[in-house]
């Protein structure tokens, strides 16, 4: 009887990712959540090269990289979240983990 129920508890995750994935490849939502994804990472490589024309050892600086700082580590929590939502969506993990970047060209 466990094996039933650990079997419908795969089937019922199994059926959450294709329905997670497939509202993410075809709504409004989801188009729209990697068009903002693109513009954040634009946004954060600018903020990364901004940064390190910086000088540190200048007082005046000080406030504005702390704040760099802190929006560099929101910006890495965020794009930690989408590699975990589109590691959950992959078909086939170990080539997901493998293949580098997220783009794939069939």
């Amino acid at each position: 009887m466990k094996s039933t129920e650990g079997e419908s508890k795969l089937l019922s995750l199994e059926e959450l990712r294709v329905r997670v994935k497939k509202f993410m490849t075809t709504s409004a939502i989801g188009k729209s959540y990697n068009n903002i994804l693109l513009v954040i990472s634009v946004a954060s490589s600018v903020e990364y090269m901004y940064q390190t024309y910086l000088d540190p050892n200048n007082s005046a600086n000080t406030k504005l990289l702390d704040t760099l700082n802190i929006s560099e580590k929101i910006l890495a929590s965020l794009f930690m979240f989408d590699w975990c939502l589109n590691y959950f969506m992959a078909d086939h993990k170990l080539i997901f983990m493998t293949r580098y970047g997220t783009l794939s060209f069939n």
